[in-house]
């Protein structure tokens, strides 16, 4: 081995993974992805929306809940999918994103206007009338807890366990009651705590 293969080996071993060094039998890192939401205005043209990456939104999880006890999110990611075209007849702005850390599935507050996303943790801004998918990379940091798998999304906000946050859309001077975007979710968790 020469010396420039040597580092780079070194190199990728330093990097820092959510995963687990070594997997114990009674854990498993598991994938699932769903299809979270059609994003439809509102009479008033606008788009709010809330939407959290817990394991409670997929099909497995009650099998989930049969074989573990606790959860951790690795990763997220939601992809959008425009389906207005730019066209004449349908409104078109830009749609604004961004986490919220303090919100869970059932514990949230729709914004209501750009003010209320613009400031959150990576935040971006896509326009509404895009005719290639969005890819949002959820972020998930490594110093996050397990949490109860049964209290994935709690009614009190746990920003350092579990499936921590929601991501939060909103855009306004939009057609009203036109659906502008099919929203599909792809996350990954670390499941541990055999039942």
């Amino acid at each position: 081995m020469d010396r420039k293969t040597s580092k780079k080996s070194v190199k990728r071993r330093k990097q820092k993974s959510n995963l687990p060094k070594r997997m114990p039998l009674n854990e498993l890192v598991v994938s699932s992805a769903w299809s979270e939401i059609d994003m439809t205005t509102g009479t008033s043209g606008t788009l709010s929306f809330s939407i959290a990456p817990t394991i409670q939104n997929t099909t497995e999880y009650s099998t989930f809940t049969s074989l573990f006890s606790e959860v951790k999110l690795l990763s997220a990611q939601y992809t959008f999918f425009a389906v207005q075209a730019n066209s004449t007849t349908t409104l078109h702005s830009k749609m604004t994103m961004g986490e919220d850390m303090n919100f869970t599935a059932v514990t949230y507050a729709l914004p209501s206007a750009y003010s209320a996303v613009i400031n959150l943790r990576n935040c971006r801004s896509i326009n509404t009338w895009r005719n290639a998918p969005f890819v949002y990379n959820y972020r998930v940091y490594g110093s996050i807890e397990h949490s109860a798998i049964t209290q994935d999304s709690p009614s009190t906000p746990t920003p350092y366990a579990g499936s921590p946050g929601a991501l939060v859309i909103f855009a306004d001077d939009l057609s009203v009651t036109t659906t502008y975007f099919r929203v599909n979710a792809k996350a990954v968790w670390h499941l541990r705590g055999r039942v």
